[in-house]
């Protein structure tokens, strides 16, 4: 019993940032959406993204009128941008400028569609402070390396 709860405690805690987006999966529409490449894979755990360096920008977006969400694929190559109902062109020009300045590029057409399709999927993408799962996951992994490393050089 003591595992069963535990299990389930632990998938809702997997599952929770996006009980934000489910209860507005109605309203959430494509063209509520832009996603923009953007370099923010960790040095240390190059098949993940970079918690540390994500986490400032994604709060920073949430914090831009018309921005209602900002999310991280697992990769850390693509930042999707949920806007509130009521943006308009000029608000989000003003965001996609400012995520310019850290590097971060809007797709357009087929990969822009392609990126979408996955964000609305759900599955592997961090909202805001949940890319500490991610810098933990770094830590895990670098930690691992260098276990791997120091028992080679034991023999």
């Amino acid at each position: 019993m003591k595992t069963h709860l535990t299990a389930v405690l632990a998938g809702g805690l997997l599952y929770a940032p996006f009980a934000i987006a489910a209860e507005n999966a109605t309203a959430l529409t494509a063209d509520r959406i832009s996603v923009f490449q953007a370099p923010l894979v960790c040095p240390a755990a190059p098949q993940i993204g970079c918690g540390s360096a994500s986490k400032p920008i994604l709060l920073d977006l949430e914090k831009q009128p018309g921005v209602f969400q900002a999310w991280l694929n697992r990769a850390g190559t693509i930042i999707a941008v949920v806007w509130k109902p009521e943006s308009d062109t000029e608000t989000r020009s003003k965001v996609a400028t400012g995520l310019k300045e850290d590097r971060a590029t809007e797709l357009q057409g087929d990969s822009r569609d392609k990126a979408v399709q996955n964000f609305l999927s759900g599955k592997g993408w961090y909202h805001g402070a949940d890319v500490d799962r991610l810098s933990e996951e770094e830590l895990t992994l670098s930690l691992r390396g260098w276990f791997t490393g120091y028992k080679q050089s034991l023999h």
